[in-house]
Formats: C-alpha cells, sequence, structure tokens
C-alpha cells in the first residue's frame, strides 16, 4: 500500500509571509513546516543554492511507503512562479520506513533555489 504526504509551501509578496498548505494527505496530519532562509516572515532565497525544508507530520495510519511531493508558488509583485521543489519516495531519501501510527516524524531536506527562481 502507498500513501502520499504532500506539501504546497506559498510564500507571498517579495517573499515576505509565509505560509503552508496540505495539498491531499490522507494519510497523515502536517503539524509544522520551516524553511532555512525565512526569518520573521522574511524569506530570502537565492537560485542555485540550498535550503532546509524541515517538515513535521504526524501518520494517522501505519505507512509501509512514502511518495514525498513539495511545490512552491512564489508571489512577487510582477507575478508568480511556480516550481516542483521535490517528487520522491521518502523512504529512500530521509525517511525510516515503515511509519508507525500516531507517532511523529521529521523530515530534515536539503533543496536547491531553482534556476527560474525570480531575482
Amino acid at each position: 500500500m502507498r500513501y502520499f504526504i504532500s506539501v504546497f509551501l506559498l510564500i507571498l509578496v517579495s517573499p515576505q509571509f509565509q505560509t503552508f498548505k496540505d495539498c491531499g494527505s490522507k494519510s497523515a496530519t502536517i503539524s509544522d513546516v520551516a524553511i532555512t532562509g525565512c526569518v520573521d516572515g522574511i524569506c530570502n532565497f537565492t537560485r542555485n543554492e540550498s535550503i532546509n525544508v524541515k517538515l513535521g507530520f504526524m501518520p494517522v495510519t501505519y505507512v509501509k511507503s512514502v511518495t514525498m511531493t513539495l511545490n512552491a508558488t512564489f508571489q512577487f509583485a510582477h507575478g508568480d512562479v511556480s516550481v516542483r521543489l521535490m517528487k520522491e519516495n521518502g523512504c529512500d531519501c530521509c525517511l525510516d520506513c515503515p511509519l508507525y501510527q500516531f507517532k511523529n516524524v521529521t523530515i530534515n531536506k536539503y533543496i536547491e533555489v531553482p534556476e527560474q527562481f525570480p531575482s
């Protein structure tokens, strides 16, 4: 049985406000998202540099395998940029599977800021 954990990150206005939205995780509850480069709601990212995304969640059922998808939309005064930052097997990259019901899990994943990120 395969389960999906999906998080949508939204970085707003220049980017000055950060929030996240769970985009359909049926087998886990997302509890926390932290991103390096963001302090007091202001985020500073540079193209082709790595940021650390820390994601906390709790499976609501026993999970044998995980497909992790991380999308981000950066909203700027001159327009939005949407990018897929990650889609991979979580058990291969950063999780010790299986995951157990109601046991908190934290993922620390370094992701490169994509070239299409506005300057």
